[in-house]
């Protein structure tokens, strides 16, 4: 990533151009309940560092989110309703938070770490009208 990005900057393309990648919830090692998750001590060699060159660099972190194998295996258990963000209430509580909607706890755990690591760009996203709206949009 780091060559890739000094040549994407050598290309005069630095402030046009963002590096990034995709990691899956697999690094995550205790997904449930979501606020405890944790990265697994088997991918930190890799996602220490990598959080430190996004955090460094202002670029997004990317996060593969698969729901549908989690829904399609707990029918009896999850509505449609929650999976499909029309749930009136909440349905799962963790603590002090509770989810409306069958993908916020797949992307809690990503926000707790990266709280925990102490990066204010991705806290302020995700609490942000704008970080909503895209949110929104997107799922």
């Amino acid at each position: 990533m780091e060559k890739l990005q000094k040549a994407i900057g050598s290309a005069g393309l630095g402030d046009q151009i963002k590096v990034s990648t995709v990691v899956s919830t697999g690094v995550v090692s205790q997904p449930y309940p979501p606020s405890t998750g944790s990265f697994s001590s088997a991918y930190e060699p890799i996602t220490k560092p990598l959080i430190g060159f996004l955090v460094g660099n202002e670029y997004p972190l990317l996060v593969n989110l698969h729901p549908y194998f989690a829904y399609i295996g707990n029918l009896k258990y999850i509505s449609l309703d929650y999976a499909k963000f029309r749930s009136k209430s909440v349905m799962v509580r963790d603590g002090d938070l509770g989810y409306q909607n069958f993908l916020t706890p797949f992307w809690t755990p990503f926000i707790r770490l990266l709280r925990r690591l102490g990066e204010s760009r991705w806290k302020s996203w995700f609490r942000s009208p704008v970080g909503v709206e895209h949110r929104q949009n997107k799922f």
